[in-house]
């Protein structure tokens, strides 16, 4: 659902790019440039603006959409960078910056998380990841998840949070590594 939205068209040399796309929404604009060479299926959104993650679903591939099933979050996220395809050929990509507020991951409740996001060919990388629990801080330097082999990767996690919270992001099995 949108109030409004205004878009500049240009063709040129079959170069086919949309700019100035800029959607308003109740929670905010999201604006969105897109290029693709006319016969060939690549293509490149730049997307920046607030929407509601359930929003953000659509620009990832059938396959990944699942990343989606992990959190909710409350208020509308500030996304800002660039999602490439196609999705069908296993070619899609995401790298943005996203933050906000009201995160809930694995039912553990996440006051804030700010972080730098990287998805492509079933992996997802997130860089200089910062989240606020109620009971204190998470930082990590990197954290890598491959989808498919349904495994993560943290690198340099520093906590203030409770050890309890924090626990309850693992599963089982994967709390024996710790012991």
């Amino acid at each position: 659902r949108f109030s409004g939205a205004e878009a500049g068209l240009s063709l040129q040399d079959g170069h086919f790019e949309t700019s100035g796309v800029r959607i308003e929404r109740p929670e905010g604009v999201v604006e969105i440039t897109y290029r693709q060479n006319i016969g060939e299926a690549a293509y490149t959104m730049d997307v920046s603006g607030q929407a509601h993650a359930a929003d953000l679903r659509g620009l990832f591939g059938p396959e990944t959409q699942q990343i989606f099933d992990h959190f909710t979050v409350e208020e509308p996220v500030v996304v800002s960078g660039q999602v490439t395809g196609p999705w069908e050929t296993g070619e899609g990509t995401v790298d943005a910056k996203i933050s906000g507020n009201g995160w809930t991951i694995r039912d553990v409740p996440f006051e804030a998380l700010e972080t730098q996001l990287y998805y492509g060919q079933e992996r997802v990388r997130v860089t200089d990841l910062s989240m606020r629990h109620a009971s204190g801080p998470v930082t990590a330097e990197r954290v890598d998840v491959a989808l498919e082999e349904d495994y993560a990767t943290l690198h340099n996690v520093v906590s203030r949070a409770s050890p309890q919270a924090m626990a309850a992001l693992f599963d089982e099995e994967d709390l024996e590594l710790f012991d």
